[in-house]
């Protein structure tokens, strides 16, 4: 998602990843083993260079995230972690051609670029088992911020950021201290709410209500 909106020659790449991808879960329902290498080969070589764009990203995003989350979440352990869809120290081709019978077994690929995630962990353990709702509200919005960073060091224009309930699962205290960060930046922000009280001072911002 951050990808397509500042690095303009990432949506080619993805096009073919994607165009190679679909022949292979093609080449696979058919059980065509002739064609499956030569796919494999386009597949991985456009995944290759969006794995490196991704992994490029992923540095300025982890130092925004890192620094915001030292912010947002003082004296809490967050670590975010990028996964590249198989294993960081193994060759894609390599692990793909291993699985090459489990996939027509399957029907499809267990890895690639299309299985990238970020992992989130706190204390060493899965972040979303041991956070509380409230912790998952605040990590997902330094998330977004993270990005907001992001786009607007790296893309031609400001982003505007939407935010729909900014208020739910936080208290009081943390919402100022995002309405506080956000009132600091030049984006154009446009947040609802069901309770305009825990607001307090709107300040800077308009406020106009939607009755049903």
């Amino acid at each position: 998602w951050m990808m397509f909106h500042v690095k303009h020659q990432y949506m080619s790449v993805w096009q073919r990843t994607k165009k190679a991808h679909m022949n292979i879960n093609a080449v696979l329902k058919k059980q065509n083993h002739r064609d499956f290498d030569f796919w494999l080969d386009q597949y991985v070589q456009n995944a290759n260079t969006i794995n490196q764009m991704r992994q490029n990203m992923f540095v300025d995003f982890k130092q925004c995230f890192d620094a915001l989350s030292a912010h947002f979440l003082p004296g809490f352990d967050c670590e975010v972690i990028y996964y590249q869809g198989w294993k960081a120290q193994e060759q894609l081709l390599d692990v793909l051609l291993a699985e090459k019978n489990n996939a027509f077994r399957l029907g499809q690929l267990s890895h690639g670029v299309h299985r990238m995630d970020l992992k989130f962990k706190s204390a060493g353990h899965v972040a979303k088992e041991v956070l509380s709702r409230g912790q998952k509200k605040m990590v997902a919005l330094v998330c977004y911020l993270s990005c907001l960073e992001v786009m607007d060091q790296q893309a031609e224009h400001k982003s505007v950021l939407c935010l729909d309930d900014l208020d739910s699962e936080l208290d009081e205290n943390n919402t100022a201290l995002v309405l506080s960060h956000l009132k600091s930046k030049t984006n154009q922000v446009l947040i609802t709410s069901l309770n305009d009280g825990h607001y307090g001072d709107m300040g800077s911002f308009e406020v106009f209500h939607v009755k049903h």
